[in-house]
């Protein structure tokens, strides 16, 4: 039987969410993909409710504050911008759907909300720093982050969702409306 980490099973936790949705977020679903006990769950997590809230966390900081972190090892405004948007778009498949999922999740669940929330106003609020310091002008930043952080969002919540690529080309046209530099990176 594999010896599992915390974080073994708030990934499972996150793919379990994208590929079937909150409902099916239970220690019984989670043990059998996992294939190992329930005692396993409770040598990490004291119930179920601890493990949703750790899970809500984790999504936080692995979708948000982890790529802001990436991201901020780049030096230029336009660096930092770009590599945002291409680490937006760079989820492994079995997390395409992940946003979807945590969305519709937030609109039942007012713990999700409440981190969604807090995510949202998070991406927005470095998004709109971002693109102020680029464009040295607040409120055409504030534009230009709404476009980005709108054309994010909708590109999820529209069936199909977009591919990433169709969404890299959707930013740099953005990019172009503001008369930015692209690069050959990605579509950006």
């Amino acid at each position: 039987m594999p010896r599992l980490s915390q974080d073994d099973w708030l990934n499972e936790g996150l793919r379990v969410l994208a590929a079937e949705g909150a409902d099916k977020l239970t220690i019984d679903v989670l043990t059998r993909r996992l294939g190992v006990t329930k005692g396993s769950f409770y040598h990490h997590f004291s119930h179920h409710q601890d493990f949703v809230q750790q899970l809500l966390l984790f999504l936080e900081q692995e979708g948000t504050l982890r790529i802001i972190q990436l991201t901020e090892m780049e030096t230029s405004p336009h660096d930092k911008l770009v590599r945002l948007l291409e680490l937006t778009t760079a989820e492994p498949p079995e997390f395409e759907t992940l946003e979807i999922a945590f969305r519709g999740w937030a609109l039942h669940y007012p713990p999700a909300r409440e981190v969604q929330t807090r995510i949202d106003a998070e991406r927005y609020a470095y998004t709109r720093q971002l693109c102020a310091d680029l464009l040295g002008n607040i409120a055409q930043g504030e534009r230009m982050a709404r476009l980005l952080f709108t054309a994010y969002v909708g590109s999820r919540q529209v069936f199909p969702p977009l591919s990433f690529h169709a969404l890299l080309e959707l930013y740099a046209e953005i990019f172009r409306l503001y008369g930015i530099p692209t690069t050959q990176s990605e579509g950006i």
